[in-house]
Parts: structure tokens; C-alpha cells; sequence
């Protein structure tokens, strides 16, 4: 029996930010159902998708509006590739102000992270019940402390109210926002060689 080739063709459009803000809401609503001590990786994880989803947002924006240009600027911090988006759009963000506040405590989470380094935490308590000290926890880092359900849901909630804002202000179509593109697959049949 002679098998017949074909020539596949696939094509499908990614927009990152779409990937990471889905990580992000998985793993924010998977904490929800594990038991508490479980949780704490599950809202680390989502917080970062949550800072990953603005940054490649920025990146997305970026690219459309300075096209050729992007490649140098996206090296840039990314408050400053907020800033050149901002005045490319017309846009004034009150950065005093949520959402832009939580985007800030969420980059500054971000880099806690991604410069890590190693601590040592001395914390010293006055407890009126000695029993009290076997329900203690250990002392907490500031980025350990931020590793909440409360945070990692003002951050999806923030970051997609800001990524909204710049879209529709750059005159972009709201409904397509957060749906990927439509995807195509063609095939060709090849001669028996």
C-alpha cells in the first residue's frame, strides 16, 4: 500500500501576554482549592505570570506602535516603556493611584524574586501563654509576606485593568484583547516521487 505524502502548514498567532495572564488566573484559582500550607507557591507563581502579563503586554503595544524601533526599547525598564507608550497614546496614568500602585508593588515583588539572595531573619516576640509559641510562624521575608490570595487577585485584576486601558486608548479593539487569533491549517497532497 503506498502511503501519500502531505505537506501540513500550520499557523496560529501567540500573544504572550495572553499565555502568561492564563498562567496566572490557573494558578491564582488553583490555590484556591489546596490546603493553606500548599498555597504560598501557587500565589508566588501567579503574582510573577501576573508582572510577566504586563511587561509582555508592554511588549505587545510597543512593537505595533514603534514597529522597527521596539527592538532597542524593549530593553528598556518597564516603567520607562510605560512611560514612552503613554506619551506615544496620549495617555496620562495618576501613578499615585491603583491600578498603576499595584503594578508597582507587583515589579518590585518581581525583582525580589528574580535577584534573589539569601537572608537570615532574627524576629523576637514578648507571649503572654507559653503555649502560644507552638502556633508561631517563622519569621517572613517582605516578598514572602506579599505571597497572598488577596494580592495575587488585585494583581490580575489591576494588571488587566491597565492592559485595557492602554489597548483601548490606543485605539485597539477590546474584544480581542484577551481571544487569540484564529488559527489556520492547510494541506497539500505531494507527488509520488
Amino acid at each position: 500500500m503506498n502511503k501519500r505524502k502531505i505537506r501540513i502548514k500550520k499557523e496560529r498567532p501567540v500573544k504572550m501576554y495572553q499565555e502568561l495572564y492564563c498562567a496566572s488566573s490557573i494558578l491564582r484559582d488553583k490555590s484556591k482549592k489546596q490546603l493553606k500550607k500548599r498555597v504560598f507557591y501557587e500565589y508566588m507563581a501567579s503574582l510573577l505570570f501576573s508582572a510577566f502579563t504586563f511587561e509582555a503586554y508592554l511588549n505587545h503595544l510597543g512593537d505595533k506602535r514603534f514597529k522597527k524601533d521596539w527592538h532597542d526599547l524593549e530593553k528598556l525598564h518597564w516603567l520607562e516603556k510605560l512611560i514612552v507608550i503613554e506619551n506615544n497614546i496620549g495617555l496620562k496614568i495618576d501613578k499615585s493611584r491603583r491600578p498603576f500602585q499595584t503594578i508597582k508593588n507587583l515589579f518590585n515583588f518581581r525583582n525580589s524574586i528574580a535577584h534573589g539572595k539569601s537572608e537570615f531573619l532574627t524576629e523576637t516576640k514578648i507571649k503572654i501563654n507559653e503555649f502560644d509559641i507552638y502556633r508561631e510562624e517563622l519569621p517572613k521575608t517582605k516578598w514572602e509576606k506579599y505571597c497572598t490570595l488577596e494580592n495575587a487577585e488585585r494583581a490580575k485584576t489591576d494588571v488587566k485593568k491597565m492592559i485595557t486601558k492602554l489597548h483601548k486608548k490606543a485605539g485597539y479593539d477590546e474584544d480581542t484583547l484577551f481571544h487569540s487569533g484564529i488559527s489556520t491549517m492547510s494541506g497539500t497532497m505531494l507527488n509520488d516521487e
